[in-house]
């Protein structure tokens, strides 16, 4: 069973997980997992852990049997429990608490091959859907206060296993980082009476040169002070605090421009090119949160290591200019 420790010098809390030193690794020779062992693969759901939900075209379809559009189960190598016991424990210095949580794999597609962006539109709209749906559900307990949503993709970027799959994990606690971000949107609004994200898209478009592609209410560009190369957002050019906020043409259009999105990175980076994709989503059970926070997802390609000096003091380093990215994106759009 996994607890929280937290970290009284660095601020931070840290998840001690031992049974996940049992979870698979990628390696370089082993990146094409034989689809007959793949618990993510149609046809294996006795391989995965048990059905929380799933997407079907048939009504009549069985739990955990084939026939699914797309499907969430739990994580066997869960980071963190529902049953477990969030009780805070104090020992002089040092504070922990039970790792309660809970940590839920949505398989994207049937595909074991397949990506975002190679689903058709509709199974794209279907995957947001769930996404959507899992927030809507994960929400209605109390102890939840952050939801994780996000996808990594090739060794570079931490994937454990290829199949197309996105993680979603429910914190009975905000991370500092995020807790930072939230911080500085309602500074914001209350200093200028608008959006902090609305007004970073706003004058982004302005400028026009870190544009990327626009779709409904929704505008991909290459942030002002991109961390990374060929760093993209998406973000609404209206207000929408929480993705299970999106009425169902947003959805659409989200599906349109997220497909777009990884299209553009494989064909600028190459077809192999590990990704991170993040959900940047309201604090649960906070309507304050909601009112100034602007939901957005960021994707984060990973085209190498990363120094100390990025990873523990946080300052990035981009040889990559977010205005020559989005040009060369834009070229293969």
């Amino acid at each position: 069973m996994s607890s929280y420790r937290y970290d009284t010098l660095e601020n931070r809390w840290v998840i001690i997980a031992p049974h996940r030193l049992k979870k698979p690794t990628l390696k370089a020779h082993d990146m094409r997992v034989d689809v007959v062992k793949c618990p993510f693969c149609e046809g294996n759901e006795a391989l995965s852990d048990g059905e929380i939900d799933a997407t079907a075209s048939d009504p009549r379809r069985a739990k955990n049997a084939p026939g699914w559009i797309n499907r969430v189960v739990s994580n066997r190598y869960k980071a963190v429990s529902i049953e477990a016991d969030p009780s805070p424990l104090q020992e002089g210095l040092f504070s922990s608490r039970g790792g309660f949580g809970a940590h839920e794999i949505l398989i994207e597609t049937p595909g074991h091959d397949s990506d975002l962006a190679l689903m058709k539109k509709d199974e794209v709209e279907a995957y947001l859907q769930m996404v959507r749906k899992r927030l809507v559900d994960l929400r209605k307990d109390s102890r939840i206060l952050y939801i994780s949503v996000f996808k990594n993709v090739g060794i570079l970027a931490g994937e454990t296993l290829v199949h197309p799959h996105t993680q979603i994990v429910a914190f009975p606690f905000v991370p500092l980082h995020i807790d930072e971000i939230f911080q500085r949107e309602e500074s914001y609004y209350r200093d200028h009476s608008r959006h902090l994200v609305l007004d970073e898209v706003s004058l982004s478009i302005a400028e026009g040169d870190r544009i990327v592609w626009n779709e409904g209410d929704f505008c991909l560009y290459a942030p002002f002070a991109s961390g990374n190369p060929f760093e993209l957002r998406i973000a609404p050019r209206c207000v929408l605090a929480s993705l299970a906020d999106a009425a169902p043409e947003q959805i659409e259009a989200l599906a349109s421009i997220l497909q777009r999105s990884i299209a553009l990175i494989k064909r600028v980076l190459g077809e192999k090119v590990a990704y991170n994709m993040v959900f940047r989503d309201a604090v649960s059970n906070d309507p304050l949160s909601g009112f100034h926070h602007t939901f957005y997802l960021m994707i984060v390609p990973r085209l190498f290591g990363i120094s100390a000096l990025e990873s523990e003091d946080q300052i990035s380093i981009n040889p990559m200019p977010p205005e020559e990215a989005a040009r060369l994106y834009k070229e293969r759009l």
